[in-house]
């Protein structure tokens, strides 16, 4: 039985590099600005930058701890924005796919050192950075997190 999708289909969509062109039609098509993703990556870089910087180790805090670790440096997050008059709400999908993330890239890796937080940094610089030549997936995952992001920040503009 032939499935869907090609494994070299899977493959190209994960590894080939689209063109600038390419980039900003889908860009164009998704309705994502600029400034906006600006501003989303500097939530993110916070909220790394938190919890890299608060993180007791793994002696000290097992799962439960994480979770709670988690959470706080999220709402803290949230609370250092809104002082500045950006309210990034809470929507539970981005909360939701935060907390995935580090528990798979951060809390549940044994190695927790300068070397991975600089990678999980550059992950996030590269994937919010418009003149960086992306994959196909690259570009859909980009797109997910920035409109989790903008229903966030959406829910949140009074009229």
């Amino acid at each position: 039985m032939k499935g869907k999708y090609r494994t070299s289909d899977f493959l190209k969509y994960i590894n080939t590099p689209l063109n600038q062109s390419t980039i900003s039609s889908l860009y164009d098509a998704s309705n994502i600005d600029m400034e906006l993703c600006n501003l989303y990556h500097d939530f993110i870089k916070s909220l790394m930058k938190l919890v890299f910087n608060t993180y007791l180790g793994d002696n000290l805090m097992d799962v439960e701890a994480q979770k709670g670790h988690f959470k706080w440096c999220w709402e803290t997050t949230k609370v250092n924005f809104n002082g500045e008059g950006i309210d990034f709400g809470d929507e539970p999908e981005l909360y939701a796919y935060f907390i995935e993330f580090i528990n798979e890239v951060y809390y549940s890796t044994e190695d927790k050192g300068d070397v991975l937080t600089l990678n999980i940094t550059n992950l996030w610089l590269y994937m919010f950075n418009p003149n960086i030549s992306k994959s196909r997936s690259d570009i859909d995952t980009f797109i997910d997190i920035y409109q989790l992001f903008d229903k966030s920040m959406k829910k949140n503009i009074k009229t």
